[in-house]
């Protein structure tokens, strides 16, 4: 195990996410191998104690396909994600609701801000949209005061 990853580097001043990934690349790529080792298994026994629970009489539950992510533990950098994710909007790479996704990793959140941005983008387009009668309905002449207008000219036209 690398000291930086301990905190035992000499020297208080802190590093940045990126530099510690870096200094602790041997100890990242052992932990992906054993995470390669470790997944299938920590799926299995998950499976098991689902098969298990399916057994116990009373209610049941759906069973679905189960997903083991291992992670490393360092943080992602902020600033570093941030324009990654800018990069990828700004060229079309990406939409918007995978770059909320990449930033939120809860579902149910990702759904409930990508309908945020969604609603706020929707009252900006109605707020900014040009009146194409520029007036306030208020001011325009019902159907009946058309009607009466056709009428007289009508008459007058006889």
């Amino acid at each position: 195990m690398m000291p930086a990853l301990l905190g035992l580097k000499e020297g208080a001043a802190a590093t940045s996410w990126k530099t510690l990934r870096l200094e602790s690349n041997n100890t990242l790529s052992m932990i992906r191998g054993k995470a390669r080792i470790w997944a299938p298994r920590i799926r299995r026994l998950l499976s098991v104690a689902q098969d298990l629970q399916q057994t116990l009489p009373g209610e049941r539950f759906d069973r679905y396909p189960i997903a083991c992510e291992i992670r490393d533990g360092i943080p992602v950098d902020d600033n570093e994600q941030a324009n990654t994710i800018a990069t990828l909007l700004s060229v079309g790479a990406l939409s918007r609701k995978r770059a909320v996704r990449m930033q939120l990793v809860d579902e149910a959140a990702t759904a409930e801000e990508v309908a945020q941005i969604e609603l706020e983008e929707a009252e900006r387009l109605a707020r900014n949209t040009p009146n194409i009668l520029l007036g306030r309905p208020a001011d325009l002449p019902t159907n009946e005061a058309n009607a009466e207008e056709d009428a007289a000219g009508d008459e007058a036209g006889d």
